[in-house]
């Protein structure tokens, strides 16, 4: 549920192709610079929240799912749509312009965005 920085820097250097820590629930700002290097996908299907700065970072990963998260600020969604394949599962109530932003990625998966954000 929680995560050191020590841990995070660890996760950073991670060769596999996926990184799943669905039971963490927040992160630093730090903490979300470190696995999103864009060489694995990345699994934070527990995190409730992310800040714009942990959008900014985590926008440098190929796959990311954040199936917890249920509203995303408009910057967060512009960061977010640099991600290839986007899983947010738990997120609704997207306006216009945020589906605007996340239409640049491949694919938005299993979401109520998904409707919006692939029109």
């Amino acid at each position: 549920m929680t995560l050191t920085e020590t841990q995070a820097v660890s996760f950073g250097k991670c060769k596999g192709r996926q990184l799943v820590l669905h039971g963490l629930r927040r992160l630093t700002d730090f903490q979300a610079k470190q696995p999103s290097n864009g060489s694995s996908d990345l699994h934070l299907g527990g995190l409730e929240k992310i800040t714009d700065r942990q959008a900014e970072s985590l926008g440098g990963c190929r796959y990311l799912e954040l199936s917890g998260l249920t509203e995303l600020s408009e910057a967060a969604a512009a960061h977010l749509g640099n991600v290839f394949v986007l899983h947010l599962g738990g997120t609704y109530a997207l306006s216009e312009s945020q589906a605007k932003h996340l239409r640049r990625c491949l694919r938005v998966i299993k979401s109520e965005a998904k409707n919006t954000a692939n029109k």
